[in-house]
């Protein structure tokens, strides 16, 4: 016999690593991140520094359809916060 766990976001907090809301405020920081010549986003390791790959001119529009997902969910979700997760599904 097989057991899995299912564990959510919460189990990570004794390790001090980021909450469900802190993630959620990061990918909005579309700033922190380069576009790489293999197609994938990347966190930037130097905060500011203007790469080889740079995505500048995409930039603003990947952070407003972040936006209008969001925006577009907060009824639905009513006080609770509009997380990653929640954006994840309502884009895929």
């Amino acid at each position: 016999m097989r057991i899995a766990f299912l564990l959510g976001a919460g189990v990570s907090l004794p390790a001090k690593l980021s909450t469900t809301f802190e993630l959620t405020a990061e990918i909005f920081e579309t700033a922190n991140y380069s576009r790489h010549s293999d197609t994938s986003f990347r966190q930037r390791e130097t905060p500011g520094l203007v790469e080889f790959h740079d995505w500048t001119t995409d930039r603003p529009d990947v952070r407003k359809f972040l936006e209008v997902l969001r925006d577009e969910f907060k009824p639905y979700f009513g006080s609770r916060t509009v997380t990653y997760e929640d954006l994840y599904y309502a884009a895929s």
